[in-house]
């Protein structure tokens, strides 16, 4: 069981073929473009992806992207056995993260309302968590950021990443 007071990083934590390009090129075609949040190289978002919009130095975030694939929800089950503490009154729910420029962008520091556990499924990304952790995810690897814990994600390239945020009421 994990303390879900404390930022934990798990290497190797799941197979790295949850979620590759070609899986990204598919949910790109098939995901409703208004549940498709833009992040330009600014840092400055925007919701939906206009069919004529280029995607370089730009992130996206997919969201409800867990009807996606069956191995979200599992996962999401998994972790919520792992972590009895998580909130389980919600759906099932995963954000998917990428960037198609070795330049893009996340977010600042910043914290979140809701526990989350990050996945990396694809390329590398270098996580700085507050005064506890500065490591980077490579494929397989996660951490896990309690709630109202500030935090920043640095993308070291192209990148894949799988976020299961968990909700209080």
């Amino acid at each position: 069981m994990i303390n879900n007071s404390s930022p934990i990083h798990m290497k190797n934590l799941i197979s790295t073929d949850i979620l590759n390009w070609e899986d990204f090129n598919i949910l790109l075609k098939n995901h409703p473009r208004q549940s498709i949040v833009v992040i330009d190289k600014d840092g400055k978002k925007t919701t939906g992806l206009s069919e004529e919009m280029s995607l370089e130095e730009k992130n996206l975030i997919f969201i409800d992207a867990y009807k996606y694939k069956k191995e979200f929800d599992t996962l999401n089950k998994f972790f919520k056995l792992k972590i009895p503490q998580l909130n389980t009154s919600t759906h099932s729910d995963v954000h998917i993260y990428t960037g198609h420029e070795s330049n893009c962008r996340s977010f600042g520091p910043h914290f979140d309302l809701a526990d989350n556990i990050i996945v990396q499924a694809q390329g590398k990304s270098r996580w700085i968590v507050a005064n506890c952790l500065d490591v980077i995810l490579h494929p397989g690897d996660a951490i896990f950021i309690p709630n109202q814990v500030v935090h920043e994600c640095i993308p070291l390239g192209r990148r894949l990443s799988l976020s299961f945020p968990f909700w209080y009421n």
